[in-house]
């Protein structure tokens, strides 16, 4: 099977250095290489800007370019093709201003054996690609460091807010509680209850968080029943807000969907319960299922304020709240939705929302029919 040749750009402007390169390269027995020539750094600077060259053989008495001025130049038009220095002296002060400037390795004109040619020059491509890799791993480690450090301190402010509520009501609930009524004992105990609950579903949102980012959510897809746990998550809600309407649009005799109907549960009772709180009292809140050939959609719609088009994308985002009259009124974690979409892609479908400013939300998610 033959190997894909190694493309090298040859930078030198002596036509019998030039000859001892290709010769040289010729004669390698376990590598192919090709070969371009250009005498000027101008010229290889154009070439390198067309792309498909592998490595570049460089001298460094060039007439436009002398020393290492032609090594900074080609790094800043191709920083990714690594350099490989063509020098008549073996001289280590050079060798190591060579490599201080950005090539790779170095090899002297009078001692061109073709395997250690060959060798360099692949080493060369290999050094410069696993100094791009770790360069992309490292930005993506601090963009990680600045993401977390992000979330540590959101979460922390989040919450200190019903900490600090809960601190203080029971304080005082200990030092007043000979002189109080029951009725404002009773009072101050709802708020302390009401507290602690947003603690643990905020808790528990973060930590689901940290699960979905870490691959740790298991996931059982098979076909279940879409209709039937529509039904069934809407009457539990409907039950928690019995003052509330809520209208199902959907055809007995549905497909059934392929995911994991727990996930699924999961996603249509945080829909649910946000159309809820941002629906206006005697407002209904609408759910309908539809099928589009390999996919089952499912919308929830409310009569609230509404979202401008601009601020639909920071819905999805981890403590994604706006910053909204209406949003700030509403309890809520920022991290429902965020949960909902991974879920929902993770299973092959997509969540999306469709609002404007005074005339409701509808939110939307797809996933695939069963066959």
């Amino acid at each position: 099977m033959k190997t894909e040749a190694t493309r090298v750009l040859v930078i030198e402007d002596n036509p019998g250095d030039a000859r001892l390169v290709k010769e040289a390269l010729s004669e390698v027995k376990r590598a192919r290489f090709e070969l371009e020539f250009v005498e000027r750094l101008d010229a290889g600077i154009d070439r390198l800007g067309e792309g498909g060259i592998d490595v570049v053989l460089l001298d460094l008495g060039l007439p436009d370019a002398t020393g290492f001025d032609g090594i900074a130049r080609i790094q800043t038009e191709a920083p990714t093709v690594p350099i490989v220095v063509l020098t008549g002296s073996d001289d280590a002060a050079v060798a190591r201003g060579a490599v201080n400037a950005g090539a790779q390795d170095f090899v002297v004109k009078g001692d061109l054996a073709p395997d250690v040619l060959g060798r360099t020059l692949t080493y060369a491509i290999d050094r410069q690609r696993t100094l791009i890799e770790l360069s992309q791993l490292n930005r993506r480690l601090e963009a990680t460091n600045d993401l977390r450090n992000e979330f540590v301190a959101i979460v922390a402010h989040d919450l200190r807010g019903p900490m600090t509520t809960v601190a203080g009501f029971a304080d005082l609930l200990v030092d007043r509680w000979g002189s109080w009524e029951d009725g404002e004992k009773i009072e101050f105990l709802q708020a302390i209850s009401r507290n602690t609950k947003h603690l643990a579903e905020f808790v528990e949102d973060v930590l689901q968080v940290a699960r979905v980012e870490a691959g740790e959510f298991a996931f059982e897809i098979r076909a279940f029943d879409i209709r039937s746990l529509t039904q069934r998550a809407l009457d539990e809600v409907a039950g928690a807000h019995v003052d509330r309407r809520f209208e199902l649009d959907a055809v007995d005799d549905f497909p059934l969907a392929l995911g994991d109907e727990d996930r699924q549960w999961q996603v249509l009772t945080n829909l649910l319960s946000n159309a809820v709180k941002f629906s206006p009292p005697g407002e209904p809140v609408a759910i309908a299922l539809s099928c589009n050939g390999d996919s089952v959609q499912v919308a929830v719609t409310d009569r609230g304020p509404g979202i401008a088009e601009s601020d639909v994308p920071k819905l999805f985002q981890k403590f994604g709240r706006l910053s909204t009259p209406e949003s700030r009124r509403v309890p809520g974690t920022g991290l429902g939705l965020y949960i909902c979409k991974t879920m929902v892609e993770t299973q092959g479908g997509r969540l999306w929302c469709e609002s404007s400013p005074g005339r409701g939300s509808t939110f939307l998610y797809t996933i695939p029919v069963a066959r």
